[in-house]
């Protein structure tokens, strides 16, 4: 089972084998801590028998009496003031107020993620990620704060909080007593039978019963495209599905409601689907549909009342997400297309049944994935037609890349186009507009961003006119501890080790700066300093204005499979 292979101390792992120790003791304080259910001054001599040593000191740990860096209408923000050297004292008092504070709340969920541990001459010392939400006099209300410990192992039981200080601390509280967001799918989608007899099984249930598996990963990632396709100025949903399983069209109803109508619109197809586009491909004003199925892009013009398919585009198989532009300005959308793994890489094998290992692959710098393309738009006449144009106009340039995401903005304010690809396994491409050329300048300009590449958006961040990346990669406390430890990759290249433990920092913040002659541009990796890489197990994110103060805000999708045994992703 997994305890006996995820055993490090039986690996000679030792510093890892006493991070998990220590990331126990922090799971037991913080039940005892965070517990309403507890009396204040039994939680406090808990805390202090079991988690901390005789003599043991702590920084300021709450928000008392800390201002308010940012309110309005929907939030207050409020930072604690760190000194490089904080004052120490004995745990106490610190811990009361902690336990006083969320003992007024309800609902109080807690994490602690350790995400570096060293040997500090002998002594243990660690440094984690501390969450805990809950809802306040009925308001949402979330702290983040980092920690660093240094741990006393002098007991042979478990180890004990030896020095506590606190380097960033947090708290944001929803001033309506209702979330941000509520989740309405049941309500919208609820009495429609593809909903019910589909969607709710979930992706479970649909892999123990499809017999078409070479692509058919356990991920779940088809995608969606929303746009009005019968012109009755409701925006619609069309939903892409695996292999086998139909895909829908959900058009919505003055109701608020949604109804399937994809097999009258003719488009209820069962190849498996990937990502899709509602755009008008032919200026005629209304939306056409085109999905990324594997193997090939569907061209479908709307006629009106369905969709009729023109072409079908052949593809490198392993299709992952669809992007439209007009990169040569002629007045009319392109179909830029990504692709992750090569042909038939999973039905040449059978020791790799889900995506993930890859013969001959290199795990930091990846170069033998499918290729992506780009087809110019050439329709005429009313008919779509469409362009192989991708080695013409300069993008096989690094196109082996194991790509998931692209995004089209104008990345130096020429007019034009430019086109970032966010890849898994190491390098991004920036492949900057020249004319309807491009050339890949992610190096020159520092936009590589080796690491796990799920998505990227483009925003202007700082609000100086000047379009800046946003990247999903993805974040891993574990990631961040093992690479760091003397035993992991001991004979390889230091910068082939910095370079792995990249991969486990999270997402990537890049803004958009002029270089010394105020000319070439370059990005700014300020991702820890802007408090944005913590995306956790990042899949996409967008820039919104989510509370409609003019700044861009970032909205980040993230998570994983979950199973009842906490040890299996």
């Amino acid at each position: 089972n997994w305890q006996t292979i995820d055993n490090p101390a039986a690996d000679g792992w030792t510093i890892e084998a006493r991070a998990s120790l220590a990331k126990k003791a922090l799971d037991q304080l913080g039940a005892v801590l965070f517990n309403a259910d507890k009396d204040g001054d039994e939680s406090i001599d808990v805390a202090l028998t079991n988690a901390f040593a005789p003599n043991s000191q702590i920084s300021h740990i709450v928000l008392s009496t800390s201002p308010s860096v940012y309110t309005d209408s929907q939030f207050e923000v409020a930072r604690l003031t760190t000194d490089p050297e904080p004052e120490l004292a004995r745990p106490r008092e610190a811990l009361r107020e902690l336990s006083d504070l969320w003992a007024t709340c309800t609902d109080v969920r807690f994490e602690f993620k350790v995400f570096r541990a060293s040997d500090d001459d002998g002594t243990l010392a660690t440094q984690q990620l501390v969450a805990v939400s809950g809802r306040r006099n009925g308001q949402p209300v979330e702290q983040h704060a980092s920690w660093t410990i240094r741990w006393d192992e002098s007991t042979s039981q478990r180890p004990k909080i030896q020095q506590l200080t606190v380097t960033k601390l947090e708290q944001t509280t929803l001033a309506a007593p209702s979330p941000l967001f509520v989740d309405k799918t049941d309500a919208v989608l609820g009495k429609d039978s593809a909903y019910r007899d589909q969607l709710l099984y979930g992706l479970n249930y649909w892999l123990e019963r499809n017999q078409d598996m070479r692509y058919f990963s356990p991920l779940g990632n088809p995608g969606l495209a929303i746009g009005d396709v019968n012109g009755d100025g409701l925006d619609d949903l069309y939903l892409c599905q695996e292999a086998n399983l139909p895909n829908r069209l959900f058009l919505q109803q003055p109701d608020g409601t949604a109804r399937d109508a994809a097999a009258e619109w003719r488009v209820d197809w069962l190849d498996g689907s990937r990502s899709a586009l509602l755009v008008d491909l032919d200026n005629d004003g209304d939306q056409d549909l085109v999905v990324a199925v594997l193997g090939g892009l569907v061209i479908a013009s709307n006629v009106g009342d369905h969709f009729e398919v023109q072409d079908v585009l052949s593809t490198h198989d392993d299709t992952t997400s669809l992007t439209a532009a007009d990169f040569d300005l002629d007045g009319d959308l392109d179909l830029y297309i990504c692709v992750d793994y090569p042909n038939d890489f999973f039905a040449s094998t059978r020791e790799v049944p889900v995506q993930g290992g890859a013969a001959n692959r290199i795990y930091h710098d990846a170069n033998n994935a499918g290729k992506n393309a780009l087809y110019r738009n050439d329709h005429k006449d009313g008919k779509l037609h469409f362009t192989d144009v991708t080695h013409e106009v300069g993008l096989d340039e690094n196109n082996r890349r194991y790509s998931w995401a692209s995004c089209w903005d104008d990345f130096d304010n020429d007019g034009d186009q430019d086109l970032y690809v966010s890849n898994d396994f190491g390098r991004n491409n920036l492949y900057v507009n020249d004319g309807g050329t491009f050339h890949d300048a992610a190096a020159e300009v520092n936009g590589e961003d080796s690491a796990s590449g799920m998505s990227a958006t483009w925003g202007d961040a700082d609000g100086d006119g000047w379009m800046d990346l946003y990247i999903s990669n993805m974040f891993s406390s574990a990631g961040g501890r093992i690479t760091f430890q003397p035993e992991f990759k001991e004979d390889a290249d230091e910068a082939i080790r910095q370079r792995l433990q990249r991969f486990a920092r999270g997402n990537t913040l890049l803004l958009n700066h002029a270089g010394a002659d105020n000319a070439i541009r370059h990005f700014d990796d300020v991702s820890v300093a802007a408090g944005v890489h913590v995306g956790r197990w990042a899949w996409s994110s967008n820039f919104v204005d989510i509370n409609n103060d003019g700044w861009q805000d970032l909205v980040v999708a993230n998570g994983y499979i979950t199973t009842d045994d906490t040890g299996d992703l």
